[in-house]
């Protein structure tokens, strides 16, 4: 469950699983829905973690600006837990 500010708690549902190498997770709020993807690709310097946050929907202006832009900014340690997690089981 997720609980955004001054919002209800909503459920999040895993939507895309390539083990190992990428996981869409969604959000829905009452007139958008919130998709998160998280990728890991290797590369010739070593792996590459990507995330793509993308709100759609006739609200979504109102849920970019709620929790959106609150979980991108929280990108950067969240990608920082998921290269220890990485290094420790590999991609």
């Amino acid at each position: 469950m997720l609980k955004p500010q001054g919002a209800p708690a909503v459920k999040i549902r895993l939507t895309e699983i390539e083990k190992g190498r990428k996981f869409t997770d969604c959000t829905t709020f009452f007139g958008a829905k919130m998709y998160d993807t998280h990728e890991i690709e290797e590369t010739k310097e070593g792996l590459r973690l990507t995330n793509t946050l993308v709100v759609t929907g006739p609200l979504k202006w109102l849920w970019v600006k709620l929790v959106a832009q609150n979980v991108a900014a929280t990108v950067p340690q969240d990608m920082e837990e998921l290269v220890k997690i990485v290094r420790a089981h590999g991609p």
